[in-house]
């Protein structure tokens, strides 16, 4: 969406070059009308990517619950006395709200910002290469500071799960 945004608002900013006044508001409101056209359709398929992956989410999460309960029931009596059942449904409940976050929004994100990533690579190679070469060399730079930040926010995340599966296990 990005991408043809950039193409729709350059043909909006050229169409100030014409000669006559009728034919440049012609123009800038036929680009006005197609980023109209864009937002919406943006918009509804947007909704539909989002809601789809959050219902194979929950749908997961449900299946899931059963496999733990499932996996739990077979332990032995042992198993018990080295892990606090006290500390199990926190424990449940907090793995599979991550597994749900992580199916539910993110793998869409992460196709739509893909898809984002190439439509935006391809139309800077048909309008302008150099831009294209720049967007590729800083590339690799960009994807390291990403990951950098991804183990960072994983650490955090795992150790916030220990600490609130602890505290869940004293409420009980």
């Amino acid at each position: 969406c990005g991408p043809l945004n950039s193409i729709i608002f350059g043909n909006a900013i050229n169409s100030y070059g014409a000669k006559d006044a009728d034919s440049v508001l012609d123009g800038v409101i036929t680009q006005c009308i197609n980023m109209i056209y864009i937002a919406i359709a943006s918009f509804f398929l947007s909704a539909l990517c989002e809601g789809c992956w959050t219902a194979v989410g929950e749908r997961l999460g449900i299946h899931l619950r059963t496999l733990y309960l499932q996996a739990i029931m077979k332990q032995s009596v042992q198993w018990f006395d080295f892990n606090h059942p006290q500390e199990l449904p926190t424990k449940i409940t907090s793995l599979i709200t991550k597994y749900q976050g992580g199916i539910g929004e993110k793998v869409g994100k992460i196709f739509i910002s893909t898809a984002m990533f190439v439509a935006g690579l391809t139309v800077s190679f048909v309008y302008g290469w150099q831009l294209a070469l720049v967007l590729i060399g800083i590339s690799p730079i960009t994807f390291l500071a990403a990951r950098m930040i991804g183990f960072a926010a994983t650490r955090g995340v795992e150790a916030t799960k220990k600490a609130y599966a602890t505290c869940g296990g004293y409420a009980e």
